[in-house]
C-alpha cells in the first residue's frame, strides 16, 4: 500500500501518461541510467500496458526512499521535470506534483520510518459565535484553558486561566461569502487566451488541468473550468478573485 491519497493518485497517474515514457519497459528503464534512480533499476516492474506500466511505478517507488532520505517517486517526478523542455507544460506540472507528492509521504508514515510528528501546538482560537474551540466547557460561554500562547476570544464571553494573553473582539461572526455567478466568471474570462487559461488552471485549479489533453479547444477549456466552478463555490469565489 502506497500512502498517496486517491485524488492525488490520480493525478499522478495522469501527469505520468502525458509527460513520461511509458510506451515500453525499455523506454521507461532508460530513466534509470540517471544516478539519483539507478539504484531501483532492477525492481522496475514489467506491465503489458501504459495505464499498467504507470500504475505499477508508482507502486513500486512510492515506498522507496535512498539514503538522505529521499522519495524515489519524487526523484523519478524530478527527473522527468528536468528532462523535459523548458517550454512544456509538463515541465512545471512534474516540478508541482513532486512537491506535492513529498509533503504528502512527510505527512504520513515515512518509508522504513516512523510516522511523522504531530504540528506544533498554536494558540487556541475560541469563535464563540462560530463554536470553533479547542476546549469547551460548557455552552454559556465560558472557556478554560492555558495553552503556551494564550487564548483569543471572539464574541461575549469570558475566560478563565493561568497566565493567559487574552483579547476579546465583541461582534464579530463569520461571514458566508456571496455567491459567484458562472455568467459573470465567464465574461471575465474572455478576455483571456487559451495559453492563460491554460496557465491559470496549471497554477490555481490543477484538478481541471489534469483533464485538459492536447489540441483541446478555449472554448472547452473555458467550460471544464466553470463547470468545475459550479461544483464547487469556494473556487468560483477563488477563480473571481484571481480574475479582478
Amino acid at each position: 500500500m502506497n500512502g498517496i491519497p486517491g485524488d492525488l493518485y490520480e493525478r499522478l497517474q495522469a501527469a505520468l501518461l502525458r509527460c513520461g515514457p511509458f510506451d515500453s519497459d525499455r523506454a521507461l528503464r532508460s530513466l534509470f541510467v540517471d544516478a539519483r534512480l539507478s539504484a531501483w533499476r532492477d525492481l522496475l516492474p514489467e506491465a503489458s500496458s501504459r495505464v499498467e506500466r504507470a500504475r505499477a511505478i508508482i507502486d513500486a517507488l512510492s515506498e522507496r526512499a535512498n539514503s538522505a532520505g529521499e522519495n524515489a517517486l519524487v526523484l523519478l517526478l524530478r527527473v522527468l521535470a528536468e528532462n523535459t523542455p523548458p517550454g512544456d507544460a509538463c515541465r512545471g506540472q512534474l516540478t508541482a506534483l513532486a512537491g506535492e507528492v513529498a509533503a504528502t509521504l512527510r505527512a504520513g508514515v515515512s518509508p522504513g520510518g516512523a510516522p511523522s510528528a504531530p504540528p506544533p501546538v498554536g494558540p487556541s482560537v475560541f469563535n464563540q459565535q462560530g463554536q470553533h474551540v479547542g476546549t469547551q466547557i460548557n455552552v454559556a460561554g465560558d472557556y478554560y484553558a492555558a495553552p503556551p500562547a494564550g487564548i483569543t476570544i471572539i464574541g461575549d464571553g469570558n475566560v478563565v486561566g493561568n497566565n493567559n494573553t487574552v483579547r476579546v473582539e465583541k461582534g464579530a461572526s463569520p461571514t458566508a461569502a456571496s455567491p459567484v455567478e458562472i455568467s459573470a466568471l465567464r465574461t471575465r474570462l474572455q478576455r483571456l487566451d487559451a495559453v492563460d487559461i491554460e496557465s491559470l488552471c496549471l497554477d490555481h485549479f490543477p484538478a481541471v488541468y489534469d483533464k485538459f489533453s492536447r489540441g483541446l479547444r478555449r472554448d472547452e477549456m473555458l467550460n471544464l473550468l466553470l463547470d468545475h466552478c459550479r461544483r464547487n463555490p469556494e473556487d468560483a469565489a477563488r477563480l473571481a478573485t484571481l480574475l479582478r
